[in-house]
This record gives C-alpha cells, sequence and structure tokens, in this order.
C-alpha cells in the first residue's frame, strides 16, 4: 500500500541535487559506477557517497533504497516506481537549490560561529565537495568586503568572519531580505534557527499596539524589518555576539517615548537589553515608522543637497528638471529619510531595487552619475539601495520631462480605399477619441497617396497595408477595434514620427569593430581612438570615459557593458559597437564581452529614452546576446537585434 506523502514532500529534500539524483535512478535502469555517477552531476566521489546516503535516510521511509555492488556500482530498489515519481512532483524547489543560497547560508553560518569552522564544516553544511567550497570562499570573501566585514583564515582551524557587530547585523539583514519569499512572506527555513525560541507574532503584536496608542504607523515591509531586527538583537545577545557600543546619538526624548515599549519586549522575551542594544533597537524604530518626529538633520542642508542633484542632472544629461516642483518635494522629503538611516548608521533596505535595475535602466543610470556627483566631497555614501529610491523619483519627472517636449497634436492623414465619406466616418470617431492630442490634416485614398504633400505629417492611420511607408503608419479596421486605438493612442504618446529611424541614426555603419582587447582600459582606447578619428567625439572623450569607469563602472550584466562619459563630450550621436574575442573585467568583479559606447551631443533628444529601452531589452534577452557575439558587421548586429527584439523604430 502506498504511502501518504501530501504535506511532506515539500519539505523533504534538503537540497536539490538530491532530487536530481532520485530522478536520474527513476529514468535508468540498471548500475551505474560511482565514478560515471560523479561524472554527470559535477561532484566528487566523496560527496556522492555523501548524497547517496542522504537520499537512502529519505527513501527508507518510503520502502526504497540506492544500493551499491562490488564490482557494478549503484542502482535503485524500490516497491513503487510509481510512488516515487509522485514524491519528486510533489517537492517544489528546495532552499539550496542555487549557488547563491548556499553562499548565504554559509555567511549566515560563519556569522553566528565564534570559532573558526573547517572546510570540511562547511562543506557538509550545505552538501558539496571541498573543491566547491574553495570556490565560495572566494565569492563570501567580496561579499564580506561589501559590509567593511573580513573572512579570516586559520592554517588547520578553517574560517570566521571578523568586523564590526553593526555591519554584522546589517550583513544578516540583508540576507534575510533576499531570502524571502513574497508569496509567503517566510523565509529560508535553514535560517529558522535563528529565531528558535523568539515569539515573532507576539513581538509584531506589542510593537503594533504601542505604535497605534502613539499614532506610529508603518508600512508591511518596515513593520516586518522592525520585527526582525528585534528578534535579530536577542538572538545575537543570546550567541554571544551583543553589542558592546553603539555610536548612534541618543537623546532623552527618544528614550522616553520608547522607554515603554522596551519594557513590554523585555517582559516578553525575559532579557534585558544593555544600553547599546536599546539605542540600536531605539534607531531601528525610527527608520521605520514613517511618522516619526526627528530633528537630527538640517533640512536647509538636506535641500542644497536636492539642489546639486537636479542641478548634475542637468549638467551630465542637459535634462532640467530644476524646477519641478513635486520632484523637489518628494527628493527632498525622501533624502531625509535616507539620511536618516545614515546618522544611525543603518542600512535601509529596497526591495525593488533588482526590478528598478533591470526596468528602469535610463533613470537608473542618470541618477546614480548624479548623486554620485553630489556626495563625492561628503562623509558618507549612497549605496545602490538609496540609489534606487531616489531613482523612483527622478524617473518620473525625467518622464515628465520628456512629455512636456513633446506636447503637441500629432498630425495625420487618413488613407483608406472606401472614399471620402469613409474617410469622414473615421474623422468623426478619432476626434471624438484624441481631439486634444491629433490634428487629422486630410483624407486621401490609396492610390491618390503616391502624390498626396506629406510635408508636417507625423503618421498615416490607413485601412490597408502600403507597399512603401513613407512615414509612421498605424493599420487600422472599420469599425475601430480596441487594439486599433491602443495602437493610435501609443503612436501619439510615443511619438515615433520623431524616432523613426532612430536606431540608423545612432548604430552606424563604420562603428563597428570586433577586437582582441584584453583590458577595459584597452577597449576603451581603441574605440575612443577611432570615434575621434572619424570626428564623433572630442578630444577629451576617452578622458572623461575613464574617469566614469573609474567612478562608477558601466557593466550591465556578464555580457554587456556601456561606456560614455560624464559629461557632454560628443560632436554627433554614436552608438559603437565592440565585440570582443575574449570577456575582459570590467569592474565590479563582472565581465563584459559586448561593449556598446555612447557617445552623445547635446542634441540627442529623445533618442537616448529610447536607446535605454534597447539596453534593457538586450540585457534581459540571453539568447540574443549569445547570437550578437557572432555579428561580423552592424548591420548583421542591427538585423539580430530585430529578429529577436522586433524593429525598435
Amino acid at each position: 500500500m502506498e504511502k501518504d506523502i501530501h504535506g511532506n514532500a515539500r519539505e523533504l529534500f534538503p537540497y536539490g541535487r538530491l532530487k536530481e539524483i532520485l530522478s536520474w535512478f527513476l529514468s535508468h535502469e540498471g548500475f551505474v559506477t560511482s565514478a560515471g555517477l560523479a561524472k554527470r552531476f559535477g561532484i566528487s566521489e566523496r560527496t556522492l557517497r555523501t548524497d547517496i546516503h542522504n537520499l537512502n535516510d529519505i527513501l527508507k521511509q518510503y520502502d526504497s533504497q540506492i544500493v551499491q555492488k562490488r564490482g557494478q556500482g549503484y542502482t535503485l530498489e524500490t516497491c513503487s516506481f510509481q510512488l516515487l515519481r509522485r514524491l519528486l512532483s510533489e517537492a517544489q524547489d528546495t532552499a539550496l537549490d542555487t549557488a547563491d543560497k548556499r553562499i548565504n547560508l554559509l555567511i549566515m553560518t560563519l556569522l553566528y560561529e565564534k570559532d573558526y569552522v573547517s572546510q570540511n564544516q562547511l562543506a557538509d553544511t550545505v552538501y558539496v565537495s571541498i573543491n566547491t567550497i574553495l570556490n565560495y570562499l572566494k565569492a563570501i570573501r567580496s561579499i564580506l568586503e561589501g559590509y567593511s566585514l573580513r573572512l579570516l583564515n586559520k592554517v588547520n582551524q578553517g574560517y570566521k568572519i571578523g568586523g564590526n557587530e553593526t555591519d554584522k547585523r546589517i550583513c544578516i539583514m540583508d540576507l534575510l531580505e533576499g531570502s524571502l519569499q513574497e508569496e509567503n512572506f517566510q523565509f529560508m527555513r535553514e535560517y529558522h534557527t535563528m529565531w528558535e525560541g523568539i515569539p515573532m507574532e507576539e513581538i509584531q503584536r506589542i510593537v503594533l499596539e504601542f505604535s497605534q496608542d502613539n499614532s506610529f504607523y508603518f508600512s508591511d515591509y518596515s513593520l516586518r524589518s522592525l520585527v526582525w531586527q528585534i528578534a535579530l538583537s536577542v538572538s545575537r545577545m543570546r550567541s554571544g555576539n551583543e553589542l558592546k557600543s553603539y555610536q548612534a546619538p541618543e537623546d532623552a526624548r527618544t528614550a522616553r517615548l520608547l522607554t515603554p515599549l522596551m519594557e513590554r519586549l523585555e517582559k516578553l522575551l525575559g532579557v534585558t537589553f544593555p544600553q547599546p542594544e536599546k539605542c540600536y533597537l531605539y534607531s531601528c524604530y525610527i527608520l521605520n515608522a514613517a511618522n516619526f518626529p526627528s530633528e537630527d538633520i538640517n533640512m536647509d542642508y538636506v535641500r542644497g543637497l536636492v539642489t546639486r542633484i537636479l542641478q548634475n542632472i542637468y549638467d551630465c544629461y542637459q535634462i532640467d528638471v530644476r524646477d519641478d516642483a513635486i520632484l523637489v518635494k518628494n527628493l527632498t522629503h525622501h533624502l531625509h529619510s535616507i539620511l536618516q538611516s545614515k546618522y544611525y548608521q543603518l542600512n535601509k533596505k529596497n526591495p525593488l531595487l533588482e526590478v528598478i535595475r533591470q526596468n528602469y535602466l535610463l533613470f537608473y543610470e542618470i541618477t546614480e552619475t548624479a548623486v554620485y556627483e553630489t556626495f563625492q566631497d561628503e562623509p558618507f555614501t549612497m549605496k545602490a539601495d538609496d540609489i534606487g529610491y531616489i531613482c523612483l523619483h527622478v524617473g518620473a519627472a525625467v518622464k515628465r520631462y520628456f512629455d512636456a517636449r513633446d506636447i503637441r497634436k500629432r498630425r495625420t492623414v487618413i488613407v483608406t480605399p472606401g472614399g471620402y465619406s469613409v474617410g469622414s466616418f473615421l474623422e468623426t470617431q478619432l476626434d471624438s477619441l484624441f481631439e486634444d492630442r491629433l490634428e487629422i490634416v486630410g483624407k486621401t485614398s490609396f492610390h491618390e497617396l503616391e502624390n498626396y504633400p506629406l510635408e508636417g505629417v507625423d503618421f498615416i492611420i490607413s485601412t490597408v497595408p502600403l507597399k512603401e511607408e513613407k512615414l509612421p503608419m498605424v493599420l487600422i479596421e472599420i469599425p475601430l477595434s480596441k487594439k486599433n486605438i491602443e495602437e493610435i493612442f501609443r503612436e501619439i504618446v510615443a511619438g515615433k514620427a520623431a524616432s523613426s529611424g532612430w536606431m540608423d541614426r545612432l548604430f552606424r555603419s563604420d562603428c563597428f569593430w570586433r577586437m582582441k582587447s584584453r583590458s577595459r582600459e584597452e577597449v576603451i582606447h581603441q574605440m575612443s581612438a577611432h570615434l575621434l578619428k572619424k570626428g564623433y567625439v572630442n578630444e577629451n572623450f576617452e578622458e572623461e570615459v575613464l574617469e566614469r569607469e573609474k567612478r562608477i563602472p558601466t557593466v550591465m550584466n556578464e555580457v554587456i557593458a556601456i561606456p560614455h562619459p560624464l559629461q557632454i563630450s560628443a560632436r554627433e550621436n554614436v552608438v559603437a559597437v565592440g565585440i570582443l574575442e575574449k570577456p575582459v573585467s570590467w569592474g565590479e568583479g563582472r565581465q563584459a564581452q559586448i561593449i556598446l559606447m555612447l557617445a552623445l551631443s547635446e542634441n540627442y533628444g529623445k533618442d537616448v529614452e529610447r536607446l535605454y529601452d534597447l539596453l534593457v531589452d538586450m540585457m534581459n534577452h540571453g539568447v540574443l546576446q549569445e547570437r550578437l557575439l557572432e555579428s561580423r558587421s552592424m548591420k548583421e548586429f542591427l538585423d539580430i537585434t530585430e529578429a529577436y527584439l522586433g524593429r525598435k523604430d
């Protein structure tokens, strides 16, 4: 009789490779050697033996076992293949099924260990080989540097993490946020040992009751962060990692307001928070409560920073949002909140950072450059999370700026073979839909279009396909469908008439090269020299590009980089393409092989917005990137892009 597997399979496999091994045995009959199976999964035979042992611990519940016979290897013995197939289908992706998750768990393990941890202990923690652990340790060392933490190594003893306890807590909070499962607000079950015996729901209830009584409010995200920070304080104290000091300022008013909350939490948790822990929790509360009264940051200073950010946007991109009242107000408020987090030495995590980076590349680029220019002489720096928050406000303002520049009625001609009456019928419909944005300058038939004067016309609306499109054209039906209305609206708003042929204008046939450069600097020198020789850029272009890379590397992912200067240093708008024979290091621990060098003059217009939209699409399309690496000319480069993304004009 088959066992009931519902409710158990979802958390049965501690790591994904066990599922892969079981799946392999279910689809292969007979024996397989230890060496062959280890090679199949890219692991050592020692690791394979550990995997088989762990898998058999699971399978024995289902009257099954992977057995080994001398001279033959391994095979699966089971009373029910059907049951095991159901087991696999019921099991969800496990917590340790990616290298990133295993690395995060190793960091968390090391952060909670006071003694050195050996390589074998680390390997057993995440079920990988020693060679894999050595690779993971390189990544761990790099990650820790971002938190001013060090991976310490002692011969014959192993590894541990050294550094400030506040920095360790910031790292832990980031790991928790990164492991969050949004659909159920849970995080990796391996981290649950941190919270053992800590009543999270009761902490949240007490925080909410206190906050409501005192008219403080939180977003769901901020409330969860505060509850985690309180639990983290208790967890670190219990593991012997309490704060010995905390540098954030303490004031009598804050202590008076929050002491009742601390007393209720101490009673619930059976702890006494020492003063540094209280100061830490005061800071956490202030930063997460949306309306906590604070006068720690000078507002004149904040307004001055906002003015400089907007001026730098203008200086670097010729986009003038300096008088956007909505932006000034919102950015002042948000920058005050960010500076407050710096004041209390806590990082304000941005849960939307990767979404912002991937989908609003132009706005993030503008914000990142302007913020860097503004804060390079300040006593603190803006992190990527901070820039992501600022980007949302800047992006909305830049969009308003672009839209404002294009405010005018779009001019169109209606083409229909049905005669003047059909054209008049369509004109009436279009006027009622788009009267404030569309001007119909005439109506003509398909055969008369060739001689029709089209000067000043932005695009054509036609009920029949045109053999030769002299202007952008929207093909419609009679009566107008919902799709037709959307396409006409998109044409009006997007201004395709102004954008027609923009890719051909920017991606010029004489600015494509296949290269054998061995470094980022060599690539930039060679491409800049070509552009200078052709008269597209000024003599200081290369120097400006190198300065930009020194401050903020322009690598977008592991394939594409978009080097460009901080200042306008081009005579004409050009995107030069360099395809490297081999990837080169491009900063931030990443490589690049497709190089798109942006040379933009003061008259770039709205083409730059369309360009960055294209770059986002390229960045998110791995197959397209592989094909682009094969291109041998600019025409081939653009043809491949069009084949995968469609024509962007």
